[in-house]
């Protein structure tokens, strides 16, 4: 019972905080403009961000793997209760990119952490299944944050809204410091954090970092140039459908897939996901067939992203020491936000050379025969007994 509860409040305690970061991400732009600045400007604070929560992650990694999860999913849940108030201060741009980036350590600083602390909350065999639980979290505060956000602030102003996001914030800050979080401090002698990760855990997190790359760039291709094409492809029809097949693709997966990673190979289910991702993206291209084409397109994109990143986590989980973890599981996702934020700019001369449609179809076809090259591989040089 107690590793149930302890799971429980880490799950309010994250669809808070994934709901705040949530929240921030889809308001701070907005907020640029309303204080004057411009498009560029408001694309810059989410780029810095980004780049700072990447760098944050190689601190925070290793020091939660050597001081313990607690203090560091404090230190991060903080960064949101202080910075939510901060940017309801803010009059100019200059004052919102730097609480930005300070907002960074709370998504490098906690959410790492927090997934370790979930996967030692979980019953014995049951990682998998707490994961995908975990990540259902995630995707709910998904459909609720932004359009709770908004909301608000129609109703009452940033200034509000903002605020009320760092008292949510400071709630989930309650939540952890009243739990005790399962998992802690390494061994001095064992953990080695981000710099020893690669020697006893590469065979394992090499190729996960490789997947995580080559999804991540899927992803962020869809997210990037799928809402242009479609409106160019199929005029009047509603886009934003689009995405909402995606998050239903990802509310499905993810607790299917948790389920699924306790129970069989995790390198076959991976493979498989990553070719439902690049199948989705092929069938993208054929968008002007018919909206119908389009929405089953992003299912699949969804299910097959959203599941292999839960998949991730569970090979992480299994096969990466428990003092180099959150190491492993920062890296990872920084794979996720290095892929996302570099498709914009790796497919945008190539859409322009060749139009959107045949990117979609050109890299959904190399996801697919990426993986299936590399289930090959790993058959032969595991003379089909090994784990794939």
């Amino acid at each position: 019972m107690a590793g149930i509860w302890q799971a429980s409040v880490l799950f309010a305690a994250g669809f808070l905080l994934y709901g705040c970061n949530n929240a921030f991400m889809v308001l701070s732009p907005v907020l640029v403009l309303d204080l004057g600045g411009s498009v560029v400007e408001a694309g810059v604070q989410g780029t810095a961000f980004v780049a700072a929560a990447v760098g944050l992650r190689f601190l925070f990694g290793p020091l939660s793997d050597r001081r313990g999860l607690k203090p560091v999913m404090l230190s991060g849940a903080l960064a949101y209760v202080v910075t939510g108030p901060l940017l309801a201060l803010c009059a100019e741009f200059w004052q919102v990119l730097l609480v930005r980036c300070a907002q960074a350590a709370g998504l490098a600083a906690y959410f790492p952490a927090a997934t370790a602390a979930v996967v030692a909350a979980a019953p014995a065999g049951r990682a998998g299944s707490m994961l995908g639980l975990y990540r259902l979290v995630s995707s709910a505060s998904l459909m609720v944050a932004p359009a709770a956000a908004f909301f608000v602030v129609d109703a009452s102003g940033f200034g509000t809204c903002l605020t009320l996001l760092g008292g949510c914030a400071a709630v989930a800050f309650g939540l952890v410091l009243a739990v005790r979080i399962p998992g802690g401090a390494g061994a001095p002698a064992a953990g080695g954090g981000a710099r020893r990760l690669f020697v006893g855990d590469a065979p394992a997190m090499a190729p996960v970092l490789g997947a995580t790359l080559l999804a991540a760039l899927g992803y962020g291709l869809l997210g990037t140039y799928a809402a242009p094409f479609i409106e160019a492809s199929l005029p009047g029809a509603p886009t934003g459908m689009l995405f909402t097949f995606v998050g239903a693709g990802g509310v499905v997966s993810n607790p299917l897939v948790g389920w699924a990673s306790d129970r069989m190979r995790q390198g076959r289910l991976f493979a498989a996901l990553l070719v439902c991702l690049g199948a989705g993206l092929v069938l993208l291209a054929a968008a002007p067939r018919g909206f119908e084409l389009t929405l089953c397109a992003g299912f699949l994109v969804g299910f097959g992203y959203f599941g292999s990143m839960t998949c991730v986590l569970s090979i992480v989980a299994a096969r990466v020491a428990e003092e180099r973890r959150v190491s492993a599981l920062a890296l990872q996702q920084n794979g996720i936000d290095v892929g996302i934020a570099c498709a914009g700019a790796a497919f945008g001369l190539a859409v322009e050379a060749a139009g959107s449609a045949a990117v979609f179809a050109a890299w959904g076809a190399a996801t697919v025969a990426c993986t299936m090259v590399a289930v090959a591989w790993r058959a032969v040089r595991s003379g089909g007994k090994g784990r794939p």
